[in-house]
């Protein structure tokens, strides 16, 4: 914050000398005031970043609420309605700014620092919400996390444990979460065993999460060019949980990288023989791991370790999504495919496994009715298409394709946000030019638009206007 203080006169003094200069395009004035607000936000300065959405005329839009309508969530380093939030907070507005966080978390659901927010300013109130978004979407952790956290507050231990081992069940890798947030469903279950008096579950799971976040700060150092210190603190941190598929693959990629391929390839087999446990129905793979499967010498050693497990372990799905990632990553996709599918078959919530099929259609001829279910099954698994993007032009069962579409407008009704949220209230009064429109994007599809758009339906137009025309 004081950093930022001292940023804010220059910065004024730099956009009032472009301004005069007249160098600032319309649709650039919407990023200025975001990152305006931004530093402002940063410096503590709520009444200000107020004062900027309220008096300033360089909003693309009236109301908060209208942006979010577009399929909008304006943000600079920090969405714009956190920020907005935290300063109706820090002056009083406490009940505006459980408003503006509703409306945040039910479009940007995985956000922790908006859902810290609204647990302090509700409280127990915040279940409701919390049960809503996880009801929509089944794979977001996130709400069950907090929902955790909220019961654990009030007393509710059983409860408590019951909603965050969900959260883990979900996703144990929690790789998409930025430095500090990542195995948050960890700490809160360290905290439930504290409740508990389960001394042991209390100590693992505290140095599971030390171990993360030793190793977020290894991601830093590695970043920074400083390999060797980052191998160092990666074995560090495998000293207080060595179970950690992501800190592993982490390790073994380094090593790799530094010629030492002997030591890398005892972490690289330990990762993959920790994957099946480590994976959910989603995955989200944590800084570097991504690249766990690169190399001739690292392939042959998972698709060794992944046929073992198949041989062992038949029915655990996880095994077979694993060894179909792998074929396609090696560009085996024909061999991958009745992997994924055997996955579905012993699991037809998994997610990921329609979602990698699907992603197969460039490279393997996929029969007409298997593109279809795989297609539906998405829309009726992932409704708000967050962890998903499903082709639904090739569905030729149209009364199919309503029913999806028609349980996929239902769940987007759930999570419907006023359309009257915060004003801009300068804006709102001021005339607005073309272009603050014609920058303007949309969000998802609508229902009608989506059966419009079908290619069956586009023909019928096509046939109908050439029947009216004779």
């Amino acid at each position: 914050p004081p950093a930022a203080a001292k940023l804010l006169p220059a910065y004024d003094a730099d956009q009032k000398r472009r301004a005069a200069k007249n160098e600032h395009r319309r649709d650039d004035l919407q990023e200025i005031l975001l990152l305006r607000v931004y530093l402002a936000h940063l410096a503590g300065e709520h009444a200000e970043v107020l004062r900027l959405a309220r008096e300033e005329t360089g909003w693309n839009f009236a109301d908060l609420g209208e942006a979010f309508a577009r399929g909008q969530n304006p943000a600079s380093e920090k969405p714009l309605a956190y920020m907005l939030a935290v300063a109706l907070a820090e002056t009083g507005e406490k009940e505006p700014a459980a408003r503006l966080l509703e409306a945040l978390l039910m479009v940007q659901r995985g956000y922790d620092p908006a859902f810290e927010l609204y647990v302090q300013l509700t409280g127990e109130k915040a279940l409701p919400l919390f049960e809503k978004i996880a009801e929509v979407d089944r794979y977001e952790e996130r709400p069950l996390i907090w929902k955790a956290r909220v019961l654990l507050d009030a007393g509710q231990v059983e409860p408590a444990e019951a909603a965050v081992r969900a959260a883990i069940a979900i996703d144990p890798s929690d790789g998409e979460q930025p430095r500090g947030d990542r195995m948050r469903a960890y700490a809160v279950l360290r905290d439930i065993s504290e409740k508990q008096d389960k001394t042991d579950d209390v100590k693992f799971l505290g140095n599971v999460v030390k171990a993360i976040r030793l190793s977020e700060d290894a991601d830093r150092f590695y970043a920074a060019g400083m390999n060797r210190r980052a191998i160092d603190m990666y074995r560090e941190a495998l000293g207080f949980f060595s179970d950690a598929y992501c800190i592993q693959s982490r390790l073994a990629i380094q090593l790799a990288e530094a010629g030492e391929m002997d030591d890398a390839m005892i972490h690289y087999q330990k990762a993959y023989e920790l994957m099946p446990d480590s994976f959910g129905r989603v995955e989200s793979h944590c800084f570097g791991c991504e690249r766990a499967f690169a190399g001739e010498r690292q392939q042959s050693v998972a698709e060794k370790v992944f046929r073992n497990f198949i041989a062992t372990k038949p029915d655990k799905p996880q095994v077979h999504y694993l060894m179909g990632y792998l074929l396609a990553e090696t560009e085996r996709e024909k061999e991958a495919l009745p992997h994924y599918q055997k996955a579905v078959e012993l699991d037809p919530l998994y997610l990921n496994a329609w979602a990698k099929m699907a992603a197969l259609e460039n490279d393997v001829a996929l029969d007409a009715a298997l593109r279809q279910d795989i297609a539906l099954n998405l829309v009726k698994l992932d409704p708000l298409r967050s962890h998903s993007s499903p082709d639904l032009e090739k569905v030729l069962d149209l009364p199919r394709l309503w029913q999806a579409l028609d349980t996929s407008r239902a769940a987007v009704a759930k999570l419907a946000i006023p359309e009257k949220l915060f004003a801009m209230t300068a804006t709102a009064a001021a005339p607005q030019p073309e272009s603050a429109s014609s920058s303007q994007t949309r969000g998802q599809p609508s229902f009608a638009e989506t059966v419009a758009r079908h290619p069956f339906v586009r023909k019928l137009g096509e046939i109908g206007a050439r029947l009216h025309a004779r």
